[in-house]
């Protein structure tokens, strides 16, 4: 209307025009007088104002990254949405593509972009040296964000505290009480209940991947060796960490963990604009379903925990007991999103490295023979073994 306006004036003082300025008059003029053009108008004007704003904030939260992230090599991926949305690790699927994109300079640190709104939290940076991950967690000027790693957070719809993953820093308080205390209480019970309970999960799983079904035959049916992987691994993070022997809260947590992160590898940008999780697609009505009974089945353990300590050894009880001082609600919320992450970060990363060892000791026979008789050399036909003979296993 202004344009308009200055147009109209300019031609009543006889002032030369740009056709450029003219054929912008113009269209105003048409769009003003045209209800539908002039929503349409609107919504497209702020719509560009809206990118414009995420493109600023991106380029701001870039110039107060330390040095080393500006420095590292950055992979955008090869579509235009990709480049808008963010990449994910899916695209760059093993680790000879890691090392394809790392740059000479920092040869272990990849970073992935994570689109025009990735200003909002900090991209995803893939270290593969642990040395080098220890320094920068220690370096005492690197927080992160106050939105990052919302991803984890993503599991139980943000309804549980922070995590060990999404502390704005390593000093922060809840982060020091509670991430120590967890593993080193995961350690204790494994140490302690290692023969007694850990080694009948094994040996009940063991047994039964050999067993006939009448269903195919009278014949031990084919296994897929990762859904074993991954279900072996859940039972066994729940009983050693949780202190909990629950088939029907197993299959919740796996299902539910299990969907989530294909969707977060399907959907990065859901991450890092939650605002797309509100929407009532049928996958966030899924989505939905799912944080749910990831909620419900965690919240169900914490409350066995108040009810049954049981040996007192457990992440459960040793969370419950550190924040005693706090109220069942806030303990609830606190615990939903420890728990929630332990057990992501937990069962998948454990069933991945079990299943990639069988895979490369089925394909090499030669060290599969190795490792047989390195059991074998400290089994010697003993039904069980002991922590301290694990350690004597020197070639597995």
């Amino acid at each position: 209307s202004s344009c308009v306006a200055a147009a109209m004036s300019c031609n009543a003082s006889q002032v030369p025009l740009h056709p450029a300025v003219q054929s912008f008059s113009l269209l105003v003029e048409v769009v003003e007088g045209n209800a539908a053009l002039a929503l349409m108008w609107r919504a497209g004007m702020f719509s560009f104002s809206i990118v414009v704003a995420l493109v600023l904030w991106r380029w701001s939260a870039e110039m107060r990254e330390p040095v080393w992230v500006k420095e590292t090599e950055q992979y955008r991926g090869k579509t235009l949405w990709s480049r808008i949305a963010g990449t994910c690790l899916t695209e760059v699927t093993t680790g000879l593509m890691c090392r394809k994109f790392m740059s000479p300079k920092y040869p272990g640190m990849l970073r992935l972009h994570n689109g025009i709104g990735g200003g909002l939290f900090r991209d995803l940076i893939v270290i593969k040296n642990p040395r080098v991950a220890k320094e920068i967690l220690e370096e005492r000027k690197t927080c992160k964000p106050e939105k990052s790693y919302r991803v984890f957070r993503r599991l139980h719809g943000y309804q549980g505290g922070r995590d060990f993953l999404s502390f704005h820093s390593h000093r922060d308080d809840h982060y020091a009480r509670s991430r120590v205390l967890a593993y080193r209480t995961l350690m204790k019970r494994t140490y302690q209940r290692y023969e007694d309970l850990y080694q009948d999960l094994v040996r009940e799983f063991v047994e039964g991947i050999g067993k006939k079904d009448d269903s195919v035959g009278g014949e031990a049916p084919v296994r897929d060796v990762t859904d074993d992987m991954h279900h072996i691994a859940t039972s066994i993070l729940v009983s050693m960490a949780f202190d909990h022997n629950d088939a029907a809260i197993n299959r919740d947590l796996f299902e539910s963990v299990v969907w989530m992160v294909f969707d977060i590898s399907d959907r990065p940008q859901n991450s890092g604009m939650p605002f797309l999780d509100w929407i009532p697609t049928s996958k966030n009505r899924q989505l939905w379903r799912y944080q749910k009974t990831l909620t419900s089945a965690i919240l169900t353990m914490i409350n066995a925990k108040r009810e049954d300590p049981g040996d007192g050894i457990n992440v459960v009880t040793a969370l419950l007991n550190e924040f005693k001082a706090e109220s069942e609600a806030r303990q609830d919320e606190i615990l939903l999103g420890i728990l929630g992450v332990l057990f992501f970060a937990g069962f998948d990363t454990t069933s991945n490295t079990m299943s990639m060892v069988l895979y490369h000791l089925a394909i090499n026979t030669d060290i599969q023979d190795k490792v047989h008789a390195d059991v074998r050399r400290v089994f010697d036909g003993k039904s069980t073994v002991s922590v301290e003979q694990l350690f004597q296993m020197h070639y597995l």
